[in-house]
């Protein structure tokens, strides 16, 4: 399971490096240039205000995840390594929801179909 688990975070910083790179219009590296401890803010990148808001849009339609609900805490952009932790968690807590909600409309089926027996 640990294997498998860090096999994904190893996906999603494979998926994230692309569209950090795509997002912040940087052209002279590639994502193997992106080392995984990378700081995002303050660091080599120079990332602004309408960059973080460019890269989180774009995170968030690829992996299909709500990475914003209220506030943006800026320590997600601490390093690639925190921000790839951040949208895993988001993925499995999408995948939760996804699959409650699919338990909810199966009980309610039931329950609309023991009603119908009766």
């Amino acid at each position: 399971m640990l294997w498998l688990q860090m096999n994904h975070m190893a996906s999603v910083k494979e998926q994230l490096k692309p569209i950090i790179l795509k997002s912040l219009r940087i052209t002279d590296l590639t994502p193997a240039d992106l080392r995984d401890d990378q700081p995002l803010l303050g660091g080599e990148l120079e990332i602004d205000s309408i960059d973080i808001l460019q890269l989180v849009l774009e995170i968030e339609r690829h992996f299909r995840i709500k990475l914003v609900h209220a506030n943006f805490d800026q320590k997600h952009l601490e390093s690639v390594n925190v921000l790839a932790a951040i949208i895993e968690s988001k993925i499995v807590e999408s995948k939760i929801v996804e699959s409650k909600i699919v338990e909810s409309k199966i009980s309610e089926a039931k329950v609309a179909e023991a009603k119908a027996k009766t």
